[in-house]
């Protein structure tokens, strides 16, 4: 049986985890 609820959960900290990567690694650029 899967747990849809903490494949759900897990999936969205993946996403808020790239989401981080991607405004760190823009801040990166902007910073030279």
């Amino acid at each position: 049986m899967i747990d849809f609820a903490f494949l759900a959960d897990f999936f969205s900290a993946v996403a808020s985890l790239f989401d981080a990567l991607d405004f760190f690694s823009g801040s990166a650029e902007a910073l030279g």
